[in-house]
């Protein structure tokens, strides 16, 4: 369902003009990389941010402190998605998102 939704939104961006698409994620091997790329119907540039475990632990405690079962679960999945994302190398840069200020309009 994903990738037909993906191909159906991609191509109404793209027949309104746009060049480029932003897709928020997490991208665990090559051949779901291959997909989305399918899907899209071009190259991806695939950037991985990064933040110490701790640090991404803290963010999630924040983000589910109201969903105990939620929270647990992701707390379990971040280090072993750490060592997914490690091993399969499918990003092609990396940001430091460790940064904690927000940008003010």
């Amino acid at each position: 369902m994903l990738l037909r939704n993906l191909r159906s939104v991609t191509g109404h961006y793209l027949d309104a003009g746009a060049t480029r698409l932003v897709l928020a994620g997490v991208m665990e091997d090559q051949d779901e990389r291959k997909l989305l790329a399918d899907a899209v119907g071009g190259e991806l540039t695939v950037c991985r941010l990064r933040a110490k475990l701790s640090v991404v632990r803290q963010r999630l405690a924040q983000r589910h402190d109201s969903e105990p079962e939620a929270l647990l679960w992701h707390l379990n999945r971040s280090g072993e998605l750490e060592g997914i994302l490690s091993r399969s190398a499918v990003d092609d840069c990396t940001v430091d998102a460790r940064c904690r200020h927000r940008l003010r309009h």
